[in-house]
Parts: C-alpha cells; sequence; structure tokens
C-alpha cells in the first residue's frame, strides 16, 4: 500500500460561519492541492528504502486542510456518504509527492473512486516508472491531472498477452502492470503450467527471463523468453524438468503437472 495519512480521528471544532456545504468530489480542488513534488529521481525513488515515511501531523493542520475542503471532520459532508475520508497524497510518495498540505486532499474511503482504487492505480504506475516505461514526471501528471482517466489507461484498458505457439504448445508471459496480471489471472485457468519471476527479499517482478521446458526423456518441449514476470505454457498432464535463466543466473526445478497446476514461483538475488 502506498503512503498515505492515517484517519483522524476525534472531535473537531466548528467551521467557520459562511462555509458551504462540501459536495461529492472524485478530485481534489487544484487551487487548494495542485500536488506539490519534491525533487528527487526514479532512480532514487525505487531504491530500496527510497519511500519515505510521512510526517506526523498536528490535530490544527490536519483540521485546516479539511476546513479548506468544507468540512468539519473526516465523516462530514462528502465524506460522511462515503464511509468516511482519509486524507491522501495526490501524488504519492512513491512517486516523488511532496509531503505537505499542497499534496493533501480528503480523499473518499468509498465509493467507486475510493482511495483504495487510486492506491492500486499508483501501485501500477510506479511499477512502470521503475521498469522504465513511463518517466517520473508522466507519472505524476497522470495523477494531478484526472487520476479517473488515468485508472482507465493503466489499469482498466489492460488486456492479456496474446497467447504464442512452440510446436504446439500455447503459452502466455507479461503481467507488467496490475490492469495486465488480472488480465492473466482471467484465463490462468487454461494452463497447466503457470511461473512467476521475482526478486528475493524486494519481492520486485523481473522480466526477459528465459524458459525452457523438457519433458521426462529429457526432449526439450518450449525455449523461449517470457517477456513479463508471469509466464503461462498449457503443457499436458506429466512431470517436467524446467530451466529458468535470469541475466547469467540459472535455476533447475522438476514440477510434477499429473495433478498440481498452481504456481512455481522463482526468486533471484
Amino acid at each position: 500500500m502506498n503512503n498515505r495519512i492515517g484517519r483522524w480521528i476525534g472531535v473537531v471544532a466548528c467551521m467557520a460561519a459562511g462555509m458551504g456545504a462540501a459536495q461529492a468530489r472524485d478530485l481534489p480542488d487544484p487551487a487548494l492541492t495542485p500536488g506539490e513534488t519534491r525533487a528527487v529521481s526514479a532512480q532514487a525513488l525505487c531504491a530500496p528504502g527510497g519511500v519515505p515515511e510521512p510526517a506526523p501531523r498536528d490535530v490544527q493542520e490536519i483540521f485546516d486542510i479539511y476546513v479548506a475542503y468544507g468540512l468539519e471532520g473526516p465523516r462530514d459532508g462528502y465524506c460522511a456518504a462515503a464511509g468516511g475520508c482519509e486524507l491522501d497524497h495526490l501524488v504519492s510518495l512513491g512517486l516523488g509527492g511532496a509531503d505537505s498540505a499542497a499534496n493533501l486532499w480528503p480523499q473518499p474511503l468509498g465509493g467507486e473512486w475510493s482511495v483504495h482504487r487510486k492506491d492500486r492505480l499508483e501501485a501500477v504506475l510506479r511499477e512502470r516508472v521503475c521498469r522504465g516505461d513511463l518517466t517520473l514526471a508522466e507519472a505524476q501528471a497522470a495523477l494531478r491531472g484526472d487520476w479517473r482517466e488515468a485508472w482507465r489507461i493503466y489499469v482498466t484498458s489492460a488486456a492479456a498477452p496474446e497467447p504464442a505457439a512452440v510446436a504446439g504448445v500455447e503459452y502466455r508471459s507479461g503481467g507488467i502492470g496490475t490492469g495486465e496480471r488480472e488480465a492473466l489471472r482471467a484465463v490462468e485457468d487454461r494452463y497447466r503450467l503457470k511461473l512467476g519471476f521475482a526478486e528475493r527479499g524486494r519481492g520486485s517482478y523481473v522480466a526477459d527471463v528465459r524458459v525452457q521446458v523438457r519433458d521426462a526423456a529429457g526432449g526439450l518441449i518450449l525455449d523461449v523468453v517470457a517477456e513479463g514476470p508471469w509466464f503461462l505454457a498449457a503443457l499436458e498432464p506429466g512431470v517436467y524438468r524446467l530451466t529458468v535463466t535470469y541475466g547469467d543466473q540459472s535455476q533447475t526445478r522438476t514440477v510434477d503437472l499429473t495433478r498440481s497446476t498452481g504456481w512455481n514461483w522463482f526468486y533471484w538475488g
């Protein structure tokens, strides 16, 4: 889960006279929350320990942010109909957002465009930035603009990679981004062999892994490169010998697909 400020609990004072009732909103007010960022590189953010923890905030500072949005607290106004609000960073800390009032807004916990959905978008954008598929500036702009549109572009528009075949054996590789992984999840039951690739400890996915599959007699069935961290292959029931290579490091494993069709994970580092 991306860093964000916890819910504000407690009773707050009444709002200033003349403050109008807040309206339900999926997006912050750009005049109040422009999405301030800090000077940091994508390389620094993607390194281990590169995401800072949010600073503690006193009650008055939290109160001031809610008041600016016409709210008495996290269960007032548009927050009440959404099961409450919490202060969220418009541009996440993991994508270089500043831990400041100019990057915070009361975001609903419930509803279609909740804080939880935005968390998932932030995870997809961060993964793409760290893979080099997006620049940090592009990811920040996606969040500063209409993040609902960014969700449609980067999450829901993803489709499962098209299948390929070698010697009659169908396979798919991909899984870059949450949307693509969800699309692969929808078709995974068609494939007996399911492989995942990641870095040990960090948990970061890896791609461009060479996958070699041999049958029980040692015959080579598949020798392909997985273009993403997930690999699916429609093998017949049987026992197979796998050799997977990432960089200059290879791992070998025997898998019995006569009964088990679960995921096999390989880790490097």
